[in-house]
């Protein structure tokens, strides 16, 4: 599975962004730290964010990590997370 991610991470157009994030979620399931990884590496923001956020517990210091890596790209995409799933949590 992990292989086969990476597969389709590098072969899948920059605009296939639903495909990517699909993998993605589906790697976390097992490989979750995988996941974060390529997520990182591929700036696959939506994953990276819900990766962060979705736990019982949210992950704040690796959205921080995050925040300082990528800056208002991320930043943006965690703030449409939280109006997204706004009364969930």
């Amino acid at each position: 599975m992990l292989l086969w991610a990476y597969g389709v991470m590098t072969d899948v157009p920059a605009d296939a962004t639903s495909r990517k994030n699909e993998v993605l979620l589906k790697l976390s399931e097992t490989h979750r730290e995988d996941a974060f990884t390529l997520a990182a590496n591929y700036e696959v923001f939506e994953v990276l964010a819900d990766l962060c956020l979705r736990e019982s517990s949210p992950n704040f210091s690796r959205v921080t990590a995050y925040y300082n890596k990528f800056q208002e790209k991320f930043a943006a995409v965690v703030f449409a997370w939280f109006l997204q799933h706004e009364g969930e949590q």
